[in-house]
């Protein structure tokens, strides 16, 4: 009897030397996570990958992912695939630990095919104003006021309603 409890007792010293207790210890509690962005734009078919980082390094790492709006965008194992025109939020919630998630914005727009200028070519004295009229294809696309840009200040400023204000004698382009 001795002799077998001897046994069992540098069998189970041995084992406990070549695993450690922590190897059954339950991993810790997942207390962050970090998406690798908290906006993505996609056209409808586009696909993006989202990751997820977790913390601690050790945490139990399983997590579900969700969309807000299945009809704009679908996301699975953290791909998002694009849907429909609109907005969804992914969210990913720790599966360990539900009160810690994180989202991203999901944007499907519908694209400007096309901008037309009322006015091609204008001539401005110094000091006055004119306001330029754009005409955005199709329109129902998601963006439609344009931005405003000059070529050179120092001839002509022009504000984000496309009013062009003459500042100088010279030429430049506004776009």
């Amino acid at each position: 009897m001795r002799r077998s409890f001897a046994v069992i007792m540098a069998a189970f010293i041995l084992l406990s030397a070549l695993v450690p207790l922590s190897a059954f210890a339950a991993a810790p509690a997942v207390r962050k996570m970090v998406l690798n962005r908290d906006s993505v734009s996609l056209k409808i078919g586009g696909t993006f990958q989202l990751r997820v980082d977790i913390a601690p390094f050790n945490a139990d790492r399983t997590v579900t992912w969700a969309s807000s709006d299945e009809s704009v965008a679908t996301v699975a194992d953290g791909i998002v695939t694009g849907v429909s025109i609109g907005k969804a939020e992914i969210t990913v919630t720790s599966v360990s630990n539900p009160s810690i998630f994180v989202t991203a914005s999901v944007l499907l727009a519908k694209p400007v095919e096309s901008i037309t200028l009322e006015d091609k070519s204008i001539s401005l004295p110094r000091g006055e104003t004119w306001e330029q009229i754009a005409y955005v294809l199709p329109e129902d696309a998601t963006m439609q006021r344009p931005v405003w840009t000059t070529s050179d200040k120092k001839v002509a400023t022009v504000d984000e309603n496309g009013v062009i204000t003459a500042v100088r004698n010279g030429y430049c382009t506004i776009t």
